[in-house]
């Protein structure tokens, strides 16, 4: 058995020759495909492109049942003669029937439809005409359907939109508190945490004790030098009264050193000016506490937002490097076949330059 009858018998079916007369809008066609390349079939509308693949379908599967002739009108005698290498297929359509011959190259075939239905199925595995009229949806879903891929591309299409919309309500917030933030004003010198009014307040009241002790000491000293100053006046005026003017002395120094000596134990404490403008201004600097801890807040906030942002970028990248995987290993019914996608979806399904023009069917 040759290359060609060996193509053949494992469903590879390329058509080298085609003769077609009197078959609905044919009146007589040769046609002789290149190996390689296309072949284009163009005319205008009613020219009888359809009619010659459907020529192609009638002489491989013959006429369906109860389908109505295809003799061209008038003609009592129609023709499909298609060379496939090691095979030559001749199918007549008459008034009265048709007539199907097989021929190979060690002559005739006993039952050539049988042949030709092993050959190619119980018809064509892939009609290009009908799949070029499908809208590009369409073609797309009858394509991903036959492919039998492990992973559907469409559904990896639906989960990479959920995270494109994700990440647009994310970066919908990241601007919004951007903007939030663009409104607070930036005060620097301001203290992170609030000032304890409470605490300032006993500052002062402790200032205030300090104050009024220092100043009862101070009066008690002055009493006291006056008391010195009167029990010597009373020595010098009552010498003969010696024990008792002495001891009297005695008395009034004895407390005059304790008090001068607690006196030098106090330090002098702080004026309250200071405090009392605090006092005046503290609410103006609290109020801008709140003002720069609600900055740093939403600060913190927009970091994680545009974190959230990153990571579903990449989700999208990830989704996009599967769909590549999944669909450069799927075998294609036809070669140079591909999708066309914009923005990541699929649009329609195409054939590149180098298609092949011939008919492949599979069991």
């Amino acid at each position: 058995m040759g290359t060609d009858e060996k193509a053949a018998e494992n469903g590879s079916i390329t058509i080298i020759g085609l003769h077609v007369e009197g078959i609905k809008r044919l009146t007589a066609v040769d046609l002789t495909p290149p190996r390689d390349g296309v072949v284009r079939i163009v005319g205008a509308n009613e020219a009888g492109k359809s009619s010659l693949l459907d020529s192609i379908e009638l002489a491989l599967s013959g006429l369906p049942k109860g389908a109505p002739s295809p003799l061209q009108h008038g003609r009592e005698r129609g023709e499909i003669a298609l060379n496939l290498g090691p095979f030559q297929i001749q199918r007549v359509f008459t008034e009265s029937g048709a007539y199907l011959t097989v021929k190979r190259n060690d002559g005739k075939v006993a039952k050539p439809q049988a042949l030709l239905d092993e050959l190619v199925g119980q018809g064509l595995g892939f009609d290009p005409f009908a799949f070029s009229t499908m809208k590009p949806a369409q073609q797309v879903g009858l394509l991903l359907d036959a492919l039998h891929l492990e992973q559907d591309p469409r559904e990896i299409d639906k989960e990479r939109q959920r995270y494109y919309e994700q990440r647009t309500e994310t970066n919908r917030e990241s601007k919004s508190l951007e903007a939030r933030i663009a409104a607070i004003p930036d005060q620097p010198g301001i203290p992170d945490e609030e000032v304890s009014v409470a605490d300032l307040m006993r500052e002062k009241s402790d200032a205030i004790k300090a104050r009024l002790e220092f100043q009862n000491v101070k009066e008690k000293l002055s009493r006291a030098d006056t008391d010195v100053m009167r029990a010597q006046a009373e020595v010098e005026r009552i010498k003969k009264v010696l024990v008792d003017a002495e001891d009297a002395v005695r008395h009034c120094q004895a407390e005059k050193d304790a008090l001068t000596n607690a006196l030098a134990a106090i330090s002098v404490p702080r004026d309250t000016a200071d405090l009392d403008e605090r006092l005046a201004s503290i609410e103006a600097t609290n109020k801008a506490v709140r003002t720069k801890a609600d900055r740093k807040r939403l600060r913190e906030e927009l970091r994680g937002v545009q974190a959230k942002a990153e990571e579903l970028t990449q989700a999208m990248a990830l989704c996009d490097v599967l769909k590549e995987s999944v669909l450069a290993g799927a075998e294609l019914p036809v070669e140079g076949l591909g999708f066309e996608t914009v923005n990541g979806e699929y649009m329609s399904a195409s054939a590149g330059s180098r298609c092949r023009s011939a008919v492949r069917a599979r069991n």
